[in-house]
Parts: C-alpha cells; structure tokens; sequence
C-alpha cells in the first residue's frame, strides 16, 4: 500500500466466514444469516474515484477490508498509481503464497481445516527455502563474474 500514491479503484470479494461471525459483520456490515439467505458464495464491491487525490488509504473502509484480506475474509484488487505515476496494480488472490479451497460440507471439520492451515504453512516454508535458495544461488554466481 505504501507503493501507492493514488489509490483509484479498489475492487472487494468477500468469502463469508465458517466461524467467527461478528468480525464479518463488522467489516462489512453484512450478516452471515442475510448473505445465506440469498445462496450467495461471494460478493464483490466496487470503490472507485474520480477525484485527483483518489480513495483515502487510511480511511476505515480501505484499511477495514486489507484487516478481512489478512483474515481470509476477503480478496483485493488495487489499481492506482506510483510515485511516478505509472499504473500499479496487486491482487491478493494472485500474490498470496498460499490458499486453500475446502469443500462446502467440509467448512465445519476442524480437522480439514487445521490440516490445510498445516499444510499451508509447510509450502509457505518451502516457497519460501526456495527464495532463498535462488538468492544465495544469484549472489554465489554474481560473485564469480
């Protein structure tokens, strides 16, 4: 977010909650009840400005839904510009180093889910021993040329 000068658009899917209801309904102030209601798996909100500043990134709206994104409570799409003003785009669903789809009948299965958290965390090591792998492996070879 620091990246960003002007924060023009921000485009918001939210993945209700199996578990902790209340912090949903915060952060959107929606209910888990109303949103099963409808059958709706996810929503998508968009907030855009044509203002030259753009959208606020300290406002509680903006920074309400990058809490939900760290909580998997959500998927974010930025679009904006840089200091230099060329187009700046992330995607948290695209740039996230792990996830983990978990079938509909499998959401209450504390189990499913502490194995998937587990497993998460193991390829967030290795993606990660990889990384460094491939850092060590550069700067060996740099220090060779």
């Amino acid at each position: 977010m620091q990246r960003y000068q002007k924060l023009s658009k921000l485009v918001v899917k939210l993945v209700p909650p199996n578990g902790d209801k209340d912090d949903f309904a915060q952060l959107a102030s929606l209910t888990t009840d109303r949103i099963e209601g409808s059958n709706a798996t996810k929503i998508q909100q968009t907030f855009q400005t044509q203002r030259k500043e753009g959208l606020n990134k300290d406002s509680d709206l903006v920074q309400n839904y990058i809490t939900g994104a760290g909580l998997g409570y959500a998927e974010l799409k930025f679009s904006g510009k840089d200091q230099n003003g060329d187009p700046l785009e992330l995607d948290t669903n695209r740039h996230t180093p792990y996830t983990k789809d978990v079938p509909r009948d499998q959401t209450k299965n504390h189990q499913k889910i502490s194995d998937s958290g587990r497993a998460g965390i193991v390829s967030i090591m290795e993606y990660r021993t990889k990384l460094r792998l491939g850092l060590s492996k550069k700067a060996s070879e740099n220090k060779h040329q």
